[in-house]
């Protein structure tokens, strides 16, 4: 037999295996959805809202339920020193609030009670630098600790090697993105006004197109493609400038981010119109997501929570 049939005949027992989805209950549980006793819980959203600042996402109901979720009786936290003055509110909320809830036994244990579960002991490391984007989790293992919760930018440890368990919290912040917009539109609307000689009246300016690379840290990450898309959007009818801005990515890092002062490399030979393209693509695959997600909360309104981040 020839070289040729051979290989036509191992062709041939090539076999393509797709695994299919698990069906059932076991295979739709999310894992990090809320339970109802964190998630309706008024008293404790009430508190966050009164203890900590609005604009700042500490995820502390995510928090609770991953000490509850690991069992954990002696946590770390972990946070850059611009946000270790809330330290001390996010350990009280955390030692008040998790295990709040427990289910009663069952009548088969009788008179045995089972410990209550609590947090024991929570520490705050205190030999962190500014930013603090390095896990400190020697620390957390040589305090006794069982679970630590990293606060702002990190470089993405991967958790599996880790000595401990450890939850990563990047604090989002919500700013003005519409600010932000307008700032960089009158900026360089100004800016080619007094290099062109024109005026505010003037509308037969050919429009300049700038073109924007939009980036920021882990903190901005939603501002940063909001703003984006907002700039690529603007009208420029009353303008003597457009924006094609993209949000370049160097991956493990989220769209956008810039890890600490370090910018992704090859920002300089970048391929800009290969990149903008990319962000396109980025852009539409986020309003499909979003498109579904709309459709699913209307089709049954009763579970949008579980749809809705």
């Amino acid at each position: 037999m020839s070289t040729a049939d051979a290989s036509s005949d191992v062709a041939k027992k090539k076999r393509i295996v797709r695994r299919k989805k698990p069906k059932g209950s076991a295979a739709t549980i999310d894992t990090n959805e809320l339970p109802s006793h964190i998630k309706n819980n008024s008293e404790l959203h009430h508190v966050i809202s009164t203890t900590l600042p609005r604009d700042y996402e500490f995820e502390v109901p995510k928090t609770i339920w991953r000490i509850e979720r690991s069992n954990a009786a002696h946590v770390a936290l972990q946070l850059p020193e611009g946000l270790t003055m809330y330290a001390s509110a996010i350990g009280d909320i955390l030692v008040k609030f998790a295990y709040q809830f427990q289910p009663a036994g069952t009548p088969d244990e009788g008179e045995r009670k089972q410990p209550k579960k609590a947090i024991k002991s929570l520490s705050v490391l205190g030999d962190v630098t500014y930013g603090a984007c390095c896990i400190d989790d020697l620390s957390a293992r040589a305090l006794g600790c069982d679970l630590l919760v990293h606060y702002g930018h990190s470089c993405l440890v991967p958790l599996t090697c880790t000595v401990i368990p450890c939850l990563y919290v990047f604090v989002e912040i919500r700013v003005d993105v519409q600010h932000l917009v307008d700032c960089v539109k009158l900026t360089f609307d100004a800016e080619q006004r007094e290099r062109t000689g024109a005026t505010t009246d003037d509308s037969k300016q050919p429009t300049r197109i700038i073109e924007a690379l939009v980036m920021g840290t882990v903190q901005f990450r939603s501002a940063v493609v909001d703003s984006a898309e907002r700039l690529d959007s603007l009208a420029n009818n009353d303008s003597t400038v457009g924006f094609e801005a993209i949000v370049p990515q160097a991956k493990p890092l989220s769209p956008g981010e810039v890890l600490g002062c370090t910018a992704p490399a090859g920002l300089a030979q970048m391929d800009f119109q290969e990149a903008l393209r990319k962000t396109r693509r980025r852009q539409a695959r986020r309003n499909q997501d979003e498109i579904e997600e709309t459709s699913i909360s209307i089709d049954s309104p009763g579970e949008r929570s579980e749809v809705v981040r």
